[in-house]
């Protein structure tokens, strides 16, 4: 069974001569453009909807999301954008959309709903929707829950034969909205332009161009994989595992859940519930939450993590006996591999920066490595207790701009508070840096510096590809 789904651009600006700029650089690869006209500060008017027409070949979708009338454009602004050449409307569903005015329209109409809040009764909105007899039907909700996301796909996959669009919005419906695409999902809305964000939760042309790729019609995979953490809504890790599950030809997709409960993912994942993930990438805050778990449901630990005591990969393998679990730790690799590229070996001195779960495969790797390492974190207690029990120096924070060595191993992902010294790496340290997407005060001062920095988006890739391998060996079959 294959799917097709097509990449819209919402093209989300406040006048119609931007609006147009935009449409003119839209990349190869996407296939409509949705124009928003409630972001306009004018109406755009039969020239305006002529000149974008000619601006592209594209299929046209107008937009009017915010109005008195709940979002239902008047029939003069739609017969001007008809008579330009628009191909499609997105109309509202709402208690006063006008029966007579569907009956118009309808070959054209994209029916809309959206809950910017929660979930209805997908089932039953779905029925209400599709009985209007509109050309096509959108569900836009906010869902609250890994629950929520399964629903919204269960949704999807039961009417895959059908135009139906699902989108799950906000941090937590990333899940399903990156998904939905693979199990029928008609149209994927991605912003033309990372400020210009039309709905909580959308992806960037650009992320969804990385994503998706050359996957426009694909086969429905085998097996799911997603990053879990809190916050995961600007990992790369789907722009990584999609590329290379795609660049592999193994029947897999991957995505994000962010949630405040680890627990609800891994049960899922565990139970091998449907639309859950077969394989987990771990990461803040949940990495030792995911040791306990390994532990708890007797999975194969490597010996990185039981050096670690932190797991950032989980993988559940179907066998003949039932399934097998295995937990692994790829931040040790990743390290490893800095280590590789900046020159550090045995004799060399580094600091490591925090003391959570990235800090502990920061200690395994340095010690593979032959590397002495010092301990700064802001609270002195767990800095000591973890110092204690790797058998290294543990100082304050506050310390960290006396400290004189040859690398920096930053394991904070991101923390905008921090003012970085930059004596370290004027004293000559190189950084690794494993935060990325955010501002990063430490990557700032090392480079500022003059030193090499192996920074986050690297890190990241160095860690991923031993884990996808890990996951490729779950999916059932390749094709």
């Amino acid at each position: 069974m294959t799917t097709r789904f097509r990449i819209i651009a919402t093209v989300f600006e406040p006048t119609i001569e931007r609006a147009i700029d935009v449409i003119r650089s839209i990349p190869e690869g996407v296939d409509g453009i949705e124009l928003r006209v409630d972001r306009l500060e004018r109406h755009p008017g039969f020239a305006g909807f002529e000149a974008v027409r000619a601006a592209t070949k594209l299929e046209l979708i107008m937009t009017r999301r915010t109005t008195a009338d709940y979002g239902v454009p008047c029939d003069q602004e739609i017969d001007e954008a008809l008579r330009a050449g628009f191909d499609w409307l997105d109309v509202e569903f709402t208690p006063r959309l006008d029966g007579s005015f569907l009956e118009r329209h309808r070959g054209h109409a994209i029916l809309s709903f959206h809950d910017f809040a929660g979930m209805p009764n997908l089932e039953s909105l779905y029925h209400s929707m599709a009985k209007r007899g509109c050309a096509r039907v959108k569900i836009a909700v906010t869902p609250k829950s890994f629950a929520d996301n399964t629903a919204l796909l269960s949704l999807c996959a039961d009417h895959e034969n059908e135009p139906l669009t699902v989108v799950g919005m906000g941090a937590t419906g990333l899940y399903s909205r990156i998904l939905a695409p693979f199990f029928g999902s008609d149209l994927l809305f991605a912003a033309s332009r990372s400020d210009s964000i039309a709905a909580p939760g959308q992806l960037t042309l650009s992320e969804a161009l990385e994503i998706f790729g050359a996957r426009r019609e694909c086969p429905v995979p085998r097996s799911l994989f997603a990053v879990v953490g809190n916050p995961a809504s600007h990992s790369r890790s789907p722009m990584i595992h999609n590329r290379i599950f795609f660049d592999n030809r193994v029947c897999a997709a991957y995505s994000i859940v962010e949630t405040d409960s680890f627990l609800e993912v891994a049960e899922a994942f565990a139970r091998g519930d449907r639309f859950a993930p077969i394989g987990l990438s771990v990461t803040a805050p949940f990495k030792e939450d995911a040791f306990r778990f390994a532990s708890a449901i007797g999975a194969h630990v490597s010996p990185r993590v039981l050096a670690a005591r932190v797991v950032n990969t989980l993988v559940r393998e179907e066998t003949p006996s039932g399934p097998r679990f295995i937990a692994d730790n790829t931040d040790v690799e990743g390290f490893r591999v800095a280590f590789g590229e900046l020159g550090a070996g045995a004799g060399s001195t580094a600091a490591i920066v925090g003391a959570g779960g990235t800090a502990r495969a920061a200690l395994v790797a340095a010690r593979e490595a032959g590397i002495s390492v010092t301990i700064f974190n802001r609270t002195a207690i767990r800095a000591e207790a973890l110092a204690r029990e790797y058998g290294c120096e543990a100082r304050a924070l506050a310390e960290f701009d006396s400290f004189e060595g040859d690398f920096v191993l930053n394991t904070l992902h991101g923390d905008a508070a921090f003012k970085a010294p930059s004596a370290p790496f004027v004293h000559g340290a190189r950084l690794v840096d494993v935060g990325y997407g955010r501002v990063l005060p430490m990557a700032r001062a090392a480079r500022e510096a003059g030193r090499e920095v192996f920074d986050g988006l690297r890190f990241l890739e160095a860690q991923a590809i031993p884990q996808s391998r890990l996951f490729m060996k779950a999916v059932p079959q390749t094709v």
